[in-house]
């Protein structure tokens, strides 16, 4: 069964109850429906794929012992960050002005906070830039107090056009910059 995740919940752990219905033998021999709450301890870090098993709570069959009843953890799509191993990923944009004359970003983070990132103008961001944050991925698990890292991968927005002179003011900026 899967037992649907989102990232949040993989980075703090909690607890998830999931409702089953199971088929018991009653005293007559009768088949019953069975409704029972079963308790999931998400631990932080989990990955997609990870199982979780619990030991005969599948329907009971004449004869044999019930089988287990195993979970796999399935991690929801978010809208801010992606998942790479124990590493967090956020795609952000910046504008060309940005990018070249330096700037101060609010970058969001799992926890919900942010943290403020300055780039000096003498530190370019160029499309496909990647900063690496360490330590402020998801968590290890096993590895207590251990997280992976958190890499924050920029594209650059250029104008949609220029004027002539613009165009002329830009070339010659950036031959003197880049050429003197």
């Amino acid at each position: 069964m899967a037992l649907e995740c989102t990232l949040e919940e993989l980075f703090r752990g909690r607890v998830k109850r999931v409702k089953i219905t199971r088929h018991v033998v009653d005293a007559n021999g009768i088949f019953m429906p069975e409704e029972e709450t079963l308790k999931i301890k998400l631990m932080p870090g989990w990955k997609a794929g990870t199982k979780i098993t619990f030991e005969g709570k599948g329907d009971d069959r004449l004869g044999f012992l019930p089988p287990d009843v195993v979970f796999v953890v399935n991690e929801k799509p978010h809208h801010l960050f992606s998942r790479d191993g124990d590493n967090l990923i956020h795609e952000m944009e910046v504008s060309l002005t940005d990018a070249l004359a330096g700037c101060t970003l609010s970058v969001p983070l799992i926890g919900r906070e942010n943290m403020w990132l300055s780039f000096a103008g003498d530190e370019v961001i160029c499309p496909g830039y990647e900063k690496v944050i360490r330590g402020q991925g998801m968590p290890v698990p096993g590895e207590k107090g251990r997280k992976g890292d958190f890499l924050i991968r920029f594209s650059v927005s250029f104008p949609a056009g220029l004027s002539d002179e613009r165009r002329s003011e830009a070339c010659r900026i950036l031959r003197d910059c880049c050429y003197s």
